[in-house]
């Protein structure tokens, strides 16, 4: 439980903004359960906001023990999710659905940025892709040409939104 005195109107960032914040990165949710008015001073009204926050609800490892990882965009936007042991699991699994060369030495680096579910945690990646001959005991559903892929680190990032 989280008690603070905020001023409305008096410019300060309201503590049920700064909660929806936490939770949108964190993956949590909350609930409201209190405002009140709890006086005047100086003519401002104050009012008490109890709110009750569970940042444990999507700090999720699956049973599995698999994570989440957003694609992130350029613009912030997370347009895919994938999912992995390691955040190089999901990494390659996002750089198979790039646009694959004809070779590996000829294909396009692509920067990929995986944003953990339930953390500020930003993965960025090098990914590449290309195409191969399938091996010569492929099973029967597997077709002729193959996509590969691959993907070198390049360090963290931490969101400060």
């Amino acid at each position: 439980m989280t008690e603070r005195a905020v001023k409305p109107g008096d410019g300060t960032v309201s503590i049920v903004g700064v909660v929806r914040r936490v939770m949108r990165y964190t993956g949590g949710s909350y609930s409201l359960k209190d405002t009140a008015a709890v006086g005047r001073f100086w003519g401002i009204s104050l009012c008490r906001i109890v709110c009750w926050i569970d940042t444990e609800a999507k700090l999720m490892v699956r049973e599995d023990g698999k994570r989440n990882f957003a694609l992130r965009e350029s613009d912030g936007e997370e347009s895919s999710v994938f999912s992995g042991n390691t955040p190089r699991q999901a990494a390659l699994k996002a750089a198979r659905r790039l646009e694959p060369g004809s070779s590996e030495d000829g294909a396009e680096r692509v920067e990929l940025r995986l944003r953990e579910k339930g953390t500020d945690k930003v993965h960025i990646y090098d990914g590449w892709a290309w195409e191969e001959t399938a091996p010569d005991d492929k099973p029967d559903w597997m077709p002729g040409e193959i996509t590969e892929a691959n993907v070198s680190k390049k360090g963290i990032e931490h969101l400060d939104e």
